[in-house]
């Protein structure tokens, strides 16, 4: 990540005093999903400052446990847009969005944002969502949609993405593994293996999002 980047958090937001957890949020340690997000939150805070980043407004959508029925791709894909349209980025990184129902349609709701902004300049690059590439439950629900991504043309969100995005290997994974613990409460549930094969540098993947003009 380059320092002073912009990062937006998707499932931000906070359903109300005394809503009791779910339960990954339960297994998490967390009575009620305010302390899990209050949590969350913050961790993010600690990640994105090691790196030298910058937090976005949270978006406040629910996660899926909280709020699946009541959040549609079109409310996710305007709040987006307007992201968008308020930083007015030259380049924007969007997760592939894999196994987790958060990250399928964030992927989408981002894709379909930026397809219709094609013509304002501004380079898209899909990285792969980890653990879920590494992690034996879900690498092949990953690869099935990387796959569908480099060959499919879906029209509401754009074309298929094209090949993979080079750029220098970082000298240490450092930088990346303290702004990763940060995240403390996300990690004590996670398979151990897969975090560790996420903290490789080669573990990084990402591609450009083609566009209508190019």
């Amino acid at each position: 990540m380059n320092p002073g980047a912009t990062v937006a958090t998707v499932c931000s937001g906070f359903p109300g005093p005394g809503v009791g957890a779910a339960p990954w949020d339960s297994r998490s340690g967390f009575a009620t999903v305010d302390q899990a997000m209050a949590a969350r939150q913050a961790e993010d805070l600690a990640a994105l400052s090691m790196l030298k980043a910058h937090q976005y407004p949270p978006l406040g959508f629910l996660d899926n446990e909280y709020q699946y029925a009541a959040r549609t791709l079109a409310g996710l894909g305007a709040v987006i847009g307007a992201l968008l349209d308020d930083l007015k980025p030259d380049r924007c990184l969007i997760p592939l969005g894999v196994a987790h129902p958060d990250h399928v349609a964030t992927g989408q709701a981002c894709r379909r944002a930026l397809a219709t902004r094609n013509g304002k300049g501004i380079e898209v690059i899909v990285y792969g969502d980890l653990p879920y590439r590494v992690h034996p439950d879900t690498a092949q629900s990953y690869n099935d949609a990387l796959d569908h991504a480099l060959t499919q043309q879906v029209p509401a969100e754009g074309f298929p993405m094209r090949a993979d995005v080079e750029w220098a290997t970082p000298s240490t994974d450092q930088p990346k593994r303290d702004a990763t613990t940060r995240n403390h409460s996300q990690l004590l549930q996670l398979d151990e293996q897969a975090v560790e094969e996420s903290m490789q540098l080669d573990a990084e993947m990402f591609w450009h999002l083609r566009t209508a003009d190019k």
